[in-house]
């Protein structure tokens, strides 16, 4: 399927009470049913209160079981999903709010010592076109509890799905226009790879605002019949107990996570036979290590990936936001579009 919403439809009639997000950090479970109906109830509650087919809806929350609803609400809905570093402080929040003309964000009150409520708050007299601000916290428990009879259509493949931010080396973060056939096409052909099935687990420690979360694990799993168990950071101690508890198949991290996993003194005292694949990414990783990880673990699909956050990103969805694309390069630091 070239579109998440109707992946979601297909797995909440395909595997109903299957596990399709687990968060153990917040005790948090959704079955491809209810992951479904929640979405749905958001969607709703996002349609009631104004918000639009094309309009943009900014994300600011470290990885919880609500960051994957608010994505396929939005998808939903076909508005374009903006997911932000949760690194951001306020001058590149003010500049990805602005930038990415954001009509609404939601957002963690706070996470560690970044207070995201405070800052985007401290921002909105200078974001003319942010017109709602809803907390995950406060705001979200009651948005998908509102009733509406709403029916989402899904919009069509080469649609705007997504607004990702990609750091770059100078200046301000770059905007990367991405559609959902891109997305699910990298999900579903990455997971696919990796021999990912209906009830596998995966299990990540990339955060979720990042390609390689949002859509490699998000979407990979989704197009699979597969949980995601998903962690809000890394811990090497904390992976061998969700790995035990969850019996996650697959996992995804970077060549230091490997690294410090390989080498923690515990690790020999955790089950961790049940994984069978996994990538890493981020930077190149030396042979040995994944060697390593694949005797050691043992995790014998263990592959080396590589991506761009670019890389899905097709003419047609870039030429249907043009107009976005002149503001992007007009009176930035971001240099001329090639």
């Amino acid at each position: 399927m070239l579109h998440p919403w109707p992946a979601l439809e297909h797995a909440a009639r395909t595997w109903p009470d299957a596990d399709a997000l687990v968060f153990p950090h917040q005790n948090a479970r959704r079955s491809f049913a209810q992951y479904h109906g929640e979405a749905l109830a958001l969607v709703g509650a996002l349609s009631a209160r104004g918000i639009r087919a094309g309009d943009h809806v900014a994300l600011l929350a470290e990885n919880r079981v609500e960051w994957a609803v608010v994505q396929m609400a939005c998808a939903a809905l076909g508005a374009v999903f903006v997911p932000l570093n949760t690194h951001y402080r306020k001058d590149d929040l003010a500049y990805a709010l602005k930038q990415s003309d954001s009509k609404a964000v939601i957002c963690s009150t706070q996470y560690r010592s970044n207070p995201y409520l405070e800052n985007i708050t401290a921002l909105t007299a200078s974001l003319p076109l942010l017109a709602h601000v809803f907390t995950l916290e406060d705001d979200y428990p009651g948005l998908v509890a509102e009733s509406h009879d709403f029916k989402p259509v899904a919009s069509e493949p080469l649609a705007v799905a997504a607004l990702l931010y990609t750091s770059g080396t100078t200046g301000f973060p770059k905007g990367a226009l991405l559609s959902h056939r891109a997305m699910m096409m990298v999900g579903t052909n990455s997971a696919a790879r990796l021999g990912l099935e209906a009830g596998d687990r995966w299990t990540s420690i990339i955060p979720l605002f990042h390609c390689a979360g949002c859509i490699l694990n998000l979407l990979g799993c989704l197009s699979h019949g597969a949980a995601y168990v998903g962690v809000p950071s890394f811990d090497p101690e904390n992976m061998f107990r969700i790995i035990e508890a969850e019996r996650c198949t697959h996992l995804s991290g970077v060549p230091t996570s490997y690294l410090a996993m390989l080498d923690h003194p515990a690790r020999r005292g955790y089950d961790l036979t049940s994984l069978k694949a996994g990538s890493c990414g981020g930077a190149d990783c030396n042979a040995d290590v994944l060697r390593r990880c694949a005797e050691e673990f043992p995790m014998p699909g263990l592959s080396q990936v590589y991506g761009q956050t670019e890389g899905g990103t097709p003419d047609r969805c870039v030429q249907r936001s043009a107009s976005m694309m002149r503001n992007m390069f007009s009176g930035s630091k971001l240099g001329t579009p090639t």
